[in-house]
């Protein structure tokens, strides 16, 4: 079983890959209309911040003579992303698709457990983790695994052996 989970990489976008270029019509000085040369409109290329490519924070700051609270705007470059591939044995497969449910997990809000089950000892967390088919239990450990790392599951694969 192999798992690629995507991380915030610690290396940022570089100045030049945060830019994106416009071009922008020049404008005659006298008239105030856009220039042509040999019949075709003239351009200027200008380059500005992408934001796309940037991250928005904002700071709350309270101004003790206003007495009022300022938002300040401000923009980072993100980081360029790493992956990262786990690869796990078949004990691992074992243990997220079994039937003993993982410590931390809690059943759905809308559950409604069988009550010939609940008779027999088997708890509604159980029950709740027993109808979840192999994916759905592959899915919550890798989430898990992914949400450890500050990261997201890109793909997964499961060998035959």
């Amino acid at each position: 079983m192999s798992l690629t989970i995507e991380l915030p990489g610690s290396q940022l976008l570089s100045k030049q890959e945060c830019l994106k270029k416009l071009r922008k019509p020049v404008l005659s000085k006298r008239t105030g209309k856009q220039l042509f040369k040999n019949g075709k409109p003239v351009f200027k290329t200008e380059l500005v911040d992408d934001f796309d490519k940037c991250d928005k924070h904002t700071l709350k700051v309270y101004d003790k003579v206003k007495k009022e609270n300022q938002f300040i705007h401000f923009y980072t470059r993100k980081s360029v992303p790493a992956k990262q591939h786990i690869d796990m044995s078949y004990e691992a497969y074992e243990y997220m698709t079994g039937n003993s449910f993982p410590e931390g997990y809690q059943e759905p809000h809308d559950f409604k457990p069988n009550k010939a089950l609940l008779k027999k000892g088997i708890g509604r967390t159980q029950q709740a983790w027993m109808s979840l088919s192999e994916d759905e239990k592959l899915m919550w450990h890798f989430n898990r695994i992914a949400a450890d790392k500050r990261g997201k599951v890109v793909d997964y694969v499961v060998y035959k052996d």
